[in-house]
């Protein structure tokens, strides 16, 4: 029950509550990241850096499964991400373990989506 989101309905097991992965982010591949990411490794900073995603349910996996919200596989973040919301935005958690409704470009889920980019990302706030 604390994989689901309120009011949502998905097949039963299956959540839209994913790390964030790819190359350069804190769930990299395996192949970049064997031991996994410490937070001296953020060098964004870890409340510029986002952790976990709720995507919408096309993006739903099942909770047990190691599937993450992979944003190299992704063309258009924005459109995988939003519907759950009435307000077009969507929810995130950054390394800080704030959480954050957002309305974003790709581009900049992008930027906020590594960890030491070296990006500034200044245009980004709650919604």
């Amino acid at each position: 029950d604390c994989f689901k989101v309120p009011g949502l309905k998905l097949e039963a097991g299956k959540t839209v509550y994913l790390g964030v992965a790819g190359k350069g982010s804190v769930m990299a591949p395996s192949d970049d990241n064997v031991k996994g990411t410490k937070f001296s490794q953020i060098m964004d900073g870890s409340s510029n850096t986002i952790l976990f995603v709720e995507a919408n349910k096309d993006q739903a996996v099942f909770w047990t499964q190691p599937e993450d919200f992979d944003v190299d596989k992704i063309e258009d973040l924005v459109a995988a991400l939003k519907g759950n919301q009435p307000d077009g935005g969507f929810n995130v958690v950054m390394c800080d373990g704030s959480a954050h409704r957002l309305k974003i470009s790709n581009e900049t889920i992008r930027k906020l989506a590594t960890i030491d980019g070296g990006e500034v990302v200044d245009d980004w706030q709650d919604d």
